[in-house]
C-alpha cells in the first residue's frame, strides 16, 4: 500500500481498550483482516475489543503483525481476486479494493520485556479514508505522548517504558534501539 499516511503507536491492552473505544464512539465502522488469502476470509468484528490478543504482539517484529481493514459500517467489503503464478487464486482484502477504508495494526506486548509498535495507515486520497484517518489518528494524539518526534506512546505503555521494557520496531535489534523517553 502507498501510504499517504500513517500514525505509530506504542500501547497496552488498556491503552488501546481506550484508543479504540474512543474513535469508535465517533464513527461508525467495522474490521476485517487485512492480507491475501487463500479463501475469502469470513472473519469479522464490530469493535477492535474482538480481536484475538489486542494488545498482545505474537511477531517479533512490528510490520509482521496482523492487519485490519477499517470499514465505514455502511461499506461492504470487496475482494480482489488476485491469480497467482503457479495456478488458481487468492482474495486480496485491502486499502486498493476498499478505498473507502484505512488499515490499523495494533502491535502491543510482546513476552515480558519489549513491545512492538502498531500503526494506522491511510492510503488512498479517498474522502472516506481520509476522514476516518483523522478520527482515529486525533484520538492517539489525544491520549498518548509523543516521543522522538514518531512514535505515540499510551500511559501503559510509558509506564512499561520506564519500567525497562524495551519499545522496538523489531525485538532482535540491540537494546541501544529501543525507544527512549530522552
Amino acid at each position: 500500500m502507498g501510504v499517504c499516511g500513517s500514525v505509530e503507536f506504542f500501547g497496552t491492552r488498556a491503552d488501546l481498550v481506550a484508543m479504540f473505544t474512543a474513535a469508535e464512539a465517533k464513527t461508525q465502522v467495522w474490521y476485517v483482516p487485512e492480507g491475501l488469502f487463500p479463501e475469502a476470509p469470513t472473519e469479522r468484528y464490530l469493535t477492535a475489543l474482538q480481536f484475538p490478543s489486542l494488545g498482545l504482539a505474537n511477531m517479533d517484529k512490528g510490520r509482521s503483525e496482523p492487519r485490519y481493514l477499517v470499514l465505514p459500517s455502511a461499506d461492504a467489503l470487496h475482494l480482489r481476486v488476485v491469480p497467482q503464478r503457479r495456478g488458481g487464486v487468492r482474495f486480496a482484502a485491502d486499502v486498493l479494493g476498499n478505498p473507502g477504508s484505512i488499515s490499523v495494526k495494533p502491535g502491543g506486548v510482546y513476552g515480558d520485556w519489549a513491545m512492538v509498535p502498531g500503526a494506522i495507515m491511510w492510503g488512498h486520497g479517498h474522502e472516506k479514508s481520509r476522514t476516518l484517518f483523522q478520527i482515529y489518528a486525533r484520538v492517539i494524539k489525544e491520549q498518548f505522548v509523543c516521543l522522538r518526534r514518531h512514535y505515540w506512546v499510551g500511559p501503559g505503555a510509558l509506564a512499561l517504558l520506564r519500567e525497562g521494557y524495551c519499545l522496538t520496531s523489531d525485538v532482535r535489534l540491540p537494546r541501544e534501539y529501543c525507544l527512549s523517553e530522552e
